[in-house]
């Protein structure tokens, strides 16, 4: 199921209030208009444009004591009707070309006396005195109970702070309180106009749960980049910078699709994470509480969406590119998590599937990909149902955690078709015995040996690949596909992974098997484009579905043993392409692990290695400084 908005008025059909003025100091009587005066005399579906002169970029300096809370429902807040500014062309995979004229500005660190209360003195930023936050909490934009708001095109700068009730944390955008189906498009969170200054907040959107007469209530249905209604769908792409913790949240219905997280505008630029975590902990964070976060949702999470929908519409597009995190997992949910789906991002690599992320420190955490708690359902990657199958798995490189899903002993994992490369987990979807997760009772209602749940590859010969899987137990899982990949040859030593996903077959199925009997199978892998030189491991999917696996519909077997797909070609020769700062090299033949090696003069000199092995026919490598440089590709 996915999270749909309820149809409401449109944002912004009603008064337009055009800010002419980026001083907020402007008064009633000097016929300007600043953003100040035009939230407090806000209406219900007022929508706020801008027109200021000159070239700009044109920074709002937040007012000290902040903006007032926005209570009206339907307003548009538009920083793209500013002259010269542009809403972003690009598809998700081809960088973000926007270019924003509005800053809201809360990077300074003045402060007053509160007149009404001298223990909580006044910031350039809003204090959040509501059920839900605390007097250690300050926003930017506070929406309270304000529903079907958008803000656009806007630029937010904020700082670090301790987070305390005397310099609180700040919030660029804040849902309190049934503050419902909001969107948060085209924006630049933590990011100057020009692309790289980086002033980012605690958190680029918060919104927690509060309580009625006992009763939780949630800021449900919130969408966070492109809404995919067909209207300027690319123009909702939002660039998060250099945030504690970019979406904390308590929320059901949350879509999160077409972001960057801690990645520049040309999509292959990583901010350092670890950096990040450093500044957090200047300001007199405690390492605790220094975590470089992407998503946290909690409470209760049904439906939530990160990345493509599987509706076949705009889900190319659906996609978010994530940095690594700081932090003990890439995405956390907590207390409920039912019906997850998480489809078509890239984890630790830029839009071209090549450029990793800089390693987190060995300091520091090492991030997992996936924290669930024991009440979830989860779907990584494809649900197979034929609609934008091929957009539906992730690409996860280099991520340094040892577990794919930290999870309760329980939980249903589908994990298919996602790409893999260079990940350190130590089992797939997890190992035996991890967290107390044994597959003897994890897999007792999927298969008749739960102890053995794996299946056993054979052969693969003349293009047939022959192997057995576990006997379902009909009554649960009726259904029985096999994913083919090819094995991740920078898996950790002696750990066996998916790699690159190549296909999927069904088991019994006489127009996919060879072999009648229930439980064996001969593949015909000759579609598949199987390289040589390389290992082919498979997973098992059991399903109460024939056609789908949608959370909690479906479960994952551990990954096979591994069999040869022959003796490999030599390297051919190698491609070079300017690509930015880079260069691209690509090859062909071999088997990975590659290394690329590199040196200054062409006979002579020390071949130096260039970055981490790559476990594909194609590497990005720095252009070298002197304009010169040599390189070779060595083969496992």
């Amino acid at each position: 199921m996915i999270a749909t908005v309820p149809a409401a008025a449109a944002p912004g059909s009603g008064r337009t209030v055009v800010v002419d003025t980026a001083d907020n100091a402007s008064t009633a009587g000097d016929g300007k208009t600043s953003f100040l005066e035009a939230l407090v005399g806000l209406q219900d579906l007022d929508r706020i444009q801008f027109n200021i002169p000159g070239e700009g970029p044109h920074v709002l300096a937040t007012p000290m004591g902040g903006y007032p809370v926005i209570t009206k429902s339907g307003v548009l807040i538009d920083g793209y009707s500013q002259p010269g500014a542009t809403p972003n062309s690009n598809p998700i995979l081809a960088g973000n070309n926007a270019r924003l004229k509005i800053v809201l500005d809360s990077t300074s660190d003045a402060s007053a006396a509160n007149p009404e209360n001298p223990d909580l003195p006044l910031r350039t930023s809003t204090r959040l005195p509501y059920d839900g936050y605390g007097d250690s909490e300050n926003a930017i934009l506070p929406l309270l109970g304000a529903t079907d708001v958008v803000i656009r095109g806007l630029s937010f700068q904020a700082r670090f702070t301790a987070g305390n009730s005397e310099d609180p944390s700040i919030y660029s955008v804040a849902l309190i309180q049934g503050a419902r189906n909001c969107r948060v498009q085209g924006n630049w969170f933590g990011l100057a106009p020009d692309g790289v200054t980086v002033k980012g907040s605690t958190d680029a959107v918060a919104a927690f749960r509060f309580r009625v007469e006992g009763v939780p209530l949630y800021s449900d249905n919130l969408v966070v980049g492109t809404d995919s209604d067909g209207v300027n769908d690319l123009s909702e792409f939002n660039i998060f910078a250099g945030h504690h913790i970019t979406l904390g949240l308590e929320l059901p219905g949350l879509r999160v699709a077409g972001n960057y997280f801690n990645v520049l505008p040309d999509g292959k630029t990583f901010l350092n994470v670890n950096e990040i975590h450093e500044q957090l902990l200047a300001v007199g964070r405690s390492p605790g509480d220094a975590s470089v976060e992407n998503i946290e949702n909690g409470r209760d999470t049904t439906g939530t969406v990160i990345g493509v929908s599987g509706d076949g519409v705009n889900d190319a597009n659906e996609r978010n590119i994530f940095n690594l995190a700081v932090y003990n997992t890439l995405t956390e949910f907590y207390s409920s998590a039912r019906n997850i789906r998480i489809s078509g991002n890239y984890y630790g690599v830029g839009v071209d599937g090549v450029t990793q992320a800089p390693p987190v420190s060995l300091d520091y955490p090492q991030p997992n990909f996936l924290a669930l708690p024991d009440d979830a359902t989860v779907l990584i990657g494809s649900n197979f149902d034929e609609v934008s199958d091929t957009l539906e798995g992730n690409t996860l490189v280099g991520v340094p955690g040892t577990e794919l899903v930290s999870a309760g002993p329980s939980v249903p994992i589908i994990a298919r078709a996602n790409r893999m490369s260079g990940n350190q987990f130590t089992g797939f979807p997890f190992e035996d015995g991890s967290e107390q997760r044994f597959y003897e009772t994890y897999y007792e209602p999927v298969v008749t040996t739960p102890a053995t749940p794996a299946p056993e590859l054979i052969s693969y010969e003349n293009n047939i690949l022959r192997g057995k899987v576990a006997l379902p137990i009909l009554e649960n899982y009726p259904f029985v596909d096999v994913d083919v990949y090819l094995a991740d040859p920078l898996a950790p030593s002696g750990v066996l992974l998916p790699g690159a996903y190549l296909g999927t077959l069904s088991d019994g199925n006489s127009d996919d098997d060879a072999q009648a009997e229930s439980g064996e199978f001969a593949f015909d892998l000759s579609g598949f484009n199987v390289p040589p030189g390389r290992q082919l491991v498979v997973v098992t999917s059991y399903q109460t579905l024939e056609d789908s696996t949608n959370p909690g519909e479906a479960i994952v077997s551990p990954v096979s043993n591994a069999v040869s797909t022959g003796d490999s070609v030599p390297i051919g020769a190698i491609s070079v392409a300017v690509d930015g700062n880079n260069l691209r090299l690509t090859w062909s033949g071999g088997s990975p692990p590659y290394q690329v090696q590199s040196r200054s003069a062409l006979n002579g000199g020390t071949w130096q290695n260039e970055g981490a092995p790559v476990g594909e026919t194609v590497a990005v490598v720095p252009l070298p400084a002197s304009g010169l440089g040599f390189y070779q590709i060595v083969g496992q």
